[in-house]
This record gives structure tokens, sequence and C-alpha cells, in this order.
């Protein structure tokens, strides 16, 4: 099995070569840690709240939204 995460451009190359063997393939893609702000939020607060659960816990979350949109 190839387990992968990453762009969807990589994935589809991850795709092509695990099917030549026939290989299982599991991918995350499309980035990590979205934080999707909708066009009518408060921008300023919403930014507050990315940044701030960004770095707590050191940025060590695997929920931390490091990806604003």
């Amino acid at each position: 099995m190839v387990s992968f995460t990453g762009s969807h451009a990589a994935g589809v190359a991850v795709a092509r070569a695990a099917a030549g063997t026939i290989k299982r393939v599991h991918q995350e893609l499309g980035g990590k840690s979205a934080f999707i702000i909708l066009d009518d939020a408060d921008l300023e607060t919403a930014v507050r709240a990315c940044v701030a659960g960004c770095f707590m816990n050191s940025g060590q979350s695997c929920a931390a939204p490091t990806r604003p949109w």
C-alpha cells in the first residue's frame, strides 16, 4: 500500500505509479489544516482566531489552522 499526503498534481503521479503494480493507494490531497473564511465573516476576528489556533500548543497540533483562505 502507498499512503501519500500532498498536492493534487503529485497525487496523480503517485496514483499512476502505483497502478502499474496494482498497489492500493490512500491519499490526502489538497492541503493541511484549511481555515476557510466566508465572505460575510468579520475578517479581523477570523484572522485573529486563525493565528491563535495555529500557534496554540506551539503549533504542534494536528488541527492547527495553518492555511487560511
